[in-house]
């Protein structure tokens, strides 16, 4: 029994040994035959072409399929077995993300139908496994057996072999174990700890009614600091006395830093990372003069280099003025300093130093150069190639297991000098000493693949007995003198640090998770930046984006041994951890080269691998995380923030602009499809620039040429359109609507380089007598500055890109902010939308969101809507229940076709209460009674801030030695507060944390799910 393939001038057929199909596609199939073959008929199956099972035609579904290939024996046999992905297959679950899947499949290879049926229902629908045995009877109505054929020459492989489908979305499963549970078909299981359970509640409702329960339960667990813990007084005297909340995650992360070498704050936007971290370095150093000790502290601080004068003047400046800050703006300085070190400088006794560095300043280096020479080959007239500058011999890479000479093309750019151009630079004594003439400009590939010299240990190849490895480093840095590169000399300042050997009694680093990548810069330098301090402080308000691999390399880098003591080492890939600790999804993407005539050859461009998605397993927060990190919420703090608004406003484009946008936006989806479905890499890659930028500059007219395999120019073009969009005329009405309340509006674009977004809304609000300003600042640290400017002159219109104000900058004198583009990057959306809802702001905020219906701009507000959504989950602020709500998630890209761009009953009502979801548990007050309330509040939080460190009175910290006055006579004591003074605040221990307990500061009690951790957590 075969299975056949028929393509253009070619026929493919292989031993089928057994396919499952629902009508006429094909969901599952295992065949084997010659490796070529094999792989076509994979690659016929995932691009929709038909093929032939027992004489019946049969194709597959629009689902996405996987597929596991793999060579048999010495490899002249190939085996592949390819399935729907909406299939569970005996344990390994498919991809179903969405209550709006009403199919769900089973292929049971040895026949356990009731345990796949259980398995399937736990991972697909996240059941409980205590009543895994009722799952095959309690959904038996929503199964149905599905047609299998076997070839009998293989059959007693799979004797049992049985395929199902389940018929039922996520609201149906959950109906049917709501009804189970009031029949009393399914009963919650004893427990030795009274708990209470009503199928009404919510998740969220059954942990607090359970919340004396679990507490009992943790009760055995000792956290590093808990509500009814003491404080250090030392955290009074700071000028910016922080709130209880701060106060107390201060002192838990001063708790963690006793035990370990690294913490973590994970607090959100707003919440004050930077006075945690100030607070941390100041208490250590008053712990060391009241210790006694010979020096002093030195800091060192990365952060991006927008916020590098802020924390220097408005957050270090501020809250410990009697520090010492310099901020290393280049390598001169970080060696200048680094000499110092060396010669024996230390901060002295009392003395707080800040050494502050931006990170994308802290990863440079210098320029790298091929250090490789382009001389004549031995024994040859007229060869040449590159050889190694040390052992001198020829340079070789390595392909499909043979050696070849390593050629000009692979390092460098553009062509070789000629034989003749050598001889003439040769007989002018212009030749430079790596064999190139000196006025020969050379472009370097930077390729790691050819970074040392190939005679190396372990290589075998082109190594002639007795003669010794070298494996000498290929890239050097560029020379400025010899007209190899026209920067300056610089050195790579984290690496610097690095050689002062722990001279910095403490790293913080802020914004970590931006030094999250395994190879980047970013990553590097903050690896090294960590070997050159005692201790690590890390503050993120994201600490993971919902994928376990985003991590990973933050605790590798700071905390090897956690990592070690799992059976990880620095070789453990992405794959292997998030196997372990996330989820994969286990999709080959087979890219089969195909020639002119249309049929498929044997090479495979990419090779199979599986993908992570997001999901984080529970133990990998508890065995890594829950024992050094400190989180903060909003509501944590018990101060209110001045009321916000977020508002979508969908708007019907004009009739001419509607009619050109539709034509353009059908053509445009059509074309790129047609090269997706042919395996064209990149095929979306202009649909949604092409489109968002046609709703948004329809002025400009759009114009792009696709080019098909066999050279075919396909050109898709739009008109210019004149005047103004629907949309500009109600962005020039909202602003002067603005304006007239005295506000300050900041429109927020997106394509703001080729399209000029800023510089077009610049002029039609020019236009129409508005004044304003664009922010374009390129240099990071200067942008604060032009913001403060713009703020001093009293410019009230800014138009930016949001990625410039991402992170770090404040925008309080400008509370509206419009949207006039989105990003498909939810996290920059999520927080350039807070830059002007933070402390210190007393107008409401209002953020806008104009939206062009029935565009791509629709599209992509439903993508933001239901990215946030799996945000807000992962942070544990919205049940995977209420998600399908806001969820309007495809499996095919980003790219949609025109009938989903148009708005739907209730999605601005949507958007609004995810907003609402979000800030749920935030005090939000009125601007007109804020003012009042905020001053009642902050004085009060101030005194019980001043309880909580036993101080009845504060001296400033450069006037007194002992610094603080305290109720205890215990002068040696670290944390001399009486009892009285400590119990003044009702601190009654509400739950436990690993490193500190805030729950009494949230205005509502949320409980989190709990763990088997032995610290414990926030509940």
């Amino acid at each position: 029994m075969n299975i056949y393939l028929q393509s253009t001038d070619r026929h493919f057929e292989a031993k089928l040994q057994f396919i499952v199909k629902e009508e006429d596609h094909v969901l599952a199939a295992s065949y084997i035959g010659i490796p070529e073959a094999v792989t076509a008929i994979t690659a016929g199956i995932i691009e929709g072409r038909t093929v032939v099972v027992e004489g019946k035609e049969l194709t597959r579904g629009h689902d996405p399929f996987r597929r596991i290939e793999r060579k048999v024996g010495i490899g002249d046999v190939a085996h592949a077995f390819i399935y729907n992905s909406l299939t569970t297959l005996d344990g390994l679950s498919g991809v179903i993300d969405s209550d709006k899947n009403t199919r769900g499949y089973i292929l049971s290879l040895h026949g356990n139908i009731k345990e796949d049926v259980a398995q399937h229902m736990i991972s697909r629908f996240g059941l409980p496994p205590e009543w895994s045995d009722h799952y095959a009877g309690l959904f038996g109505f929503m199964i149905e057996d599905l047609e299998v054929i076997q070839n009998p020459a293989f059959q007693h492989l799979n004797p049992n072999l049985r395929a199902l489908k389940i018929n039922g979305s996520e609201s149906d499963v959950l109906e049917v174990v709501e009804m189970a549970l009031k029949n009393r078909l399914l009963t919650i299981p004893e427990s030795e700890i009274e708990g209470k359970f009503d199928p009404s509640w919510s998740l969220k409702e059954y942990m607090v009614n359970n919340a004396s329960a679990m507490n009992k339960k943790l009760s055995v667990m000792r956290p590093l600091h808990t509500m009814k813990d003491k404080v250090d007084p030392a955290i009074a005297t700071m000028s910016r006395v922080p709130f209880p909340a701060q106060t107390h995650v201060i002192q838990g992360l001063i708790n963690g830093l006793d035990v370990e070498n690294s913490v973590i704050t994970s607090a959100n936007m707003g919440t004050g990372k930077s006075i945690q971290a100030i607070g941390v370095a100041h208490v250590l150093n008053e712990r060391k003069k009241r210790r006694g000790s010979k020096r002093g502290t030195a800091v060192l601080l990365s952060a991006p280099g927008i916020t590098l004068s802020k924390w220097e003047k408005k957050e270090i400046g501020k809250t410990v003025p009697h520090a010492k800050t310099s901020i290393v703006r280049s390598s001169e300085d970080a060696l200048r300093l680094l000499e110092r070190v060396r010669n024996g400088y230390r901060p002295t006794v009392g003395d707080l130093e800040f050494t502050i560095v931006g990170i994308d300043k802290a990863k440079r280096d210098s320029e790298p150069y091929f250090a490789g020479i382009w001389k004549r080959v031995k024994n040859t007239s007229d060869s040449y190639g590159w050889h190694c500058p040390d052992c001198g011999r020829q340079l070789y890479k390595k392909e499909e297991g043979e050696w070849f000479p390593l050629d000009w093309s692979d390092v460098a750019f553009g062509s070789a000098p000629t034989i003749e151009q050598l001889i003439d630079a040769r007989e002018e004594k212009a030749l430079l000493p790596n064999g190139l003439p000196n006025s020969w400009k050379v472009k370097w590939r930077r390729t790691k693949q050819f970074f040392k010299c190939s005679y190396q240990e372990g290589v075998q190849g082109y190594l002639p007995d007795g003669a010794l490895p070298c494996g000498t480093k290929l890239y050097r840095p560029a020379v400025k003198s010899r007209g190899e590169t026209n920067k300056r000399p610089v050195a790579n300042i984290s690496k610097i640090f690095k050689r002062m050997k722990k001279y910095f009694d403490l790293y913080i680093v802020d914004e970590v998770h931006q030094c999250k990548a395994s190879g980047s810069g970013r990553g590097d330098a903050f690896a090294q930046m960590v070997k050159s301090a005692k201790k690590t402080l890390m503050l993120t308000g994201t600490l993971v984006n919902g994928k376990s691999t985003s991590i990973k390399e933050i605790l590798w880098r700071t905390n090897p041994k956690s990592l070690l003591d799992k059976g990880m080492n620095d070789s453990t890939g992405d794959l292997t951890w998030a196997e372990r600790y996330g989820k994969l999804k286990q999709i080959v993407y087979l890219q089969d080269e195909v020639n002119h005539q249309g049929w498929v050859t044997r090479q495979r461009r990419k090779p199979m691998q599986p993908t992570e998605e997001p999901g984080i397993a529970p133990h990998m927060t508890a065995e890594f995380l829950l024992h050094k990190t400190a989180f903060l919420d909003l509501e944590d703090l018990g101060l209110p923030l001045v009321e916000l608004k977020e508002k979508p406003i969908f708007i019907t484009p004009k009739p001419e602009h509607e009619a050109a946008y539709r034509q353009f936006h059908e053509v445009m989806y059509e074309e790129c499809a047609k090269r997706a479905r042919a395996g064209a890499k990149g095929a979306w890659s202009k649909f949604n620039p092409a489109t968002l930028n046609y709703a948004a500059r329809p002025d400009l007219g759009a114009f792009y040429t696709f080019v098909s395999v066999d050279g075919k120019e396909t050109i898709v073009s739009a008109p210019q359109l004149t005047g103004y969009t629907a949309k500009e005329e109600w962005l020039i009405d909202n602003v002067k609507k603005e304006l007239s309340e005295g506000r300050g509006v900041v429109i927020y674009n997106n394509y703001t380089g080729e399209y000029q977004l800023n510089e077009r809304v610049h002029d039609i609000l020019k236009e129409n007598g508005i004044p304003s300003r664009i922010l374009n600042e390129s240099n990071t640290e200067k942008r604060s500055e032009v913001l403060q400017k713009f703020e001093d002159e009293g410019v009230k219109v800014i138009i930016t890109n949001m990625k410039l104000v991402e992170v770090g900058l404040d925008l309080l004198a400008w509370p509206t902010l419009i949207f006039n583009q989105l990003s498909y990057e939810v996290n920059v959306v999520r927080q350039s939308a807070k830059r002007a809802h933070r402390i210190g702001q007393h107008r409401e905020c209002r953020v806008l969101i104009p939206i062009l219906n029935g565009t791509q701009e629709m599209s992509q507000f439903k993508k933001v809507m239901s990215a946030r959504g799996h945000a807000l989950m992962t942070e544990g602020r919205l049940d995977r229940g209420e998600l399908a709500k806001y969820s309007y998630d495809e499996q095919s890209s980003l790219a949609t076709d025109l009938a989903e761009c148009f708005a739907e009953a209730d999605l601005a009502n949507a958007w609004e209460e995810l907003a609402a979801i979000e800030y749920q548990d935030v005090e939000m007050i009125e601007e007109a009674n804020f003012e009042h309330i905020l001053a009642d509040r902050m004085k009060d939080l101030a005194e019980q801030t001043l309880k909580l460190c036993g101080v009845s009175k504060v001296v400033p910290i450069d006037q007194s030695e002992s610094n603080i006055v305290t109720d205890s006579t215990e002068e040696d004591s670290l944390f001399n507060i009486t009892e009285s003074s400590g119990s003044s605040v009702d601190l009654e221990d509400d739950g436990i944390i690993a490193l500190v307990d805030i729950t009494k500061y949230k205005k509502k009690k949320t409980l989190k799910a709990p763990t088997e951790n032995q610290l414990g957590f926030v509940f």
